[in-house]
């Protein structure tokens, strides 16, 4: 139920390597079913409660690579470097496609809310 709508994104994303999204998550807290996790410091126990969600959804996944693999699919789909990235990309190109740009794009403050899983 958690998981079926997240869109999850392309399998693999050669923008942004895995290790600078497990850098970037773990500037973040998180919010899984109202429970916080501060990545920085509990990111073992975030890590775990992906792991439960994920394999209650498909017991078959327990102890695979295939886990590990959805649980980064997972923390790549809220990343806000990648989707602070394409959002940037896509108004970028959008507003200076004319022949006098419309305006000028630059990257906004960065929302301190909880990441909401």
């Amino acid at each position: 139920e958690n998981f079926r709508c997240a869109p999850l994104g392309p399998k693999t994303d050669n923008d942004v390597l895995t290790s600078q999204l497990m850098k970037d998550i773990k500037r973040e807290t998180i919010l899984i079913d109202h429970e916080r996790f501060v990545a920085g410091t509990e990111f073992d126990s975030l890590y775990s409660k992906l792991a439960e969600i994920v394999v209650s959804q498909n017991e078959e996944l327990q102890g695979t690579r295939a886990l590990e693999h959805s649980i980064q699919r997972i923390l790549r789909a809220c990343s806000r470097t990648v989707f602070g990235y394409d959002s940037y990309e896509v108004i970028s190109a959008l507003m200076s496609k004319t022949r006098d740009p419309v305006a000028l794009v630059t990257p906004g403050a960065m929302d301190q809310s909880p990441i909401r899983i």
